[in-house]
């Protein structure tokens, strides 16, 4: 099980470091918000194994926990670039106030970020309790950008 976790782990940061590379402003916008989504979609992937692990104490491995947010810190990133004008079209779920407002959305990124660098903190200290804290207040940081800048 632990070698499949790592597996999984190590090709999501190599999937990662590949979309990275990738030039956005070369795709058309639906391809930017398919790869918007993609990077949304690893990321909850990454954020539930995560919480199940949290869940179940007996289950606390840091090292796949490590990669989990080392996961998460990259799909944020590539989620986060893909916020580029012109593209609120086709299945985007992103209100237009992330464009009309982008230093508000700017913000709801950093308290995300914050809330992330407080679950890696916590994760590196090898505390699965502090980490399921944070992964709540993570939570709360997600859903307050849902609620102000993604349709229902």
């Amino acid at each position: 099980m632990k070698r499949i976790v790592l597996f999984a782990t190590l090709l999501s940061v190599v999937a990662g470091a590949v979309w990275a590379a990738d030039d956005l402003s070369g795709m058309s916008p639906e391809q930017v918000v398919s790869y918007r989504q993609d990077a949304f979609h690893e990321f909850k992937e990454n954020s539930g194994m995560l919480r199940s692990m949290l869940k179940d104490k007996s289950k606390w491995d840091q090292a796949a926990a490590q990669g989990y947010v080392s996961a998460l810190e990259q799909a944020s990133d590539r989620a986060f670039a893909a916020f580029l004008p012109g593209t609120a079209v086709g299945e985007s779920e992103a209100l237009s106030r992330v464009w009309e407002e982008p230093e508000l959305f700017k913000q709801a990124q950093g308290n995300f970020k914050e809330a992330l660098a407080n679950v890696k903190m916590a994760v590196d200290k090898n505390d699965p309790d502090l980490a399921a804290k944070d992964v709540a207040g993570l939570g709360r940081a997600c859903k307050g950008c849902h609620d102000g800048f993604r349709q229902p």
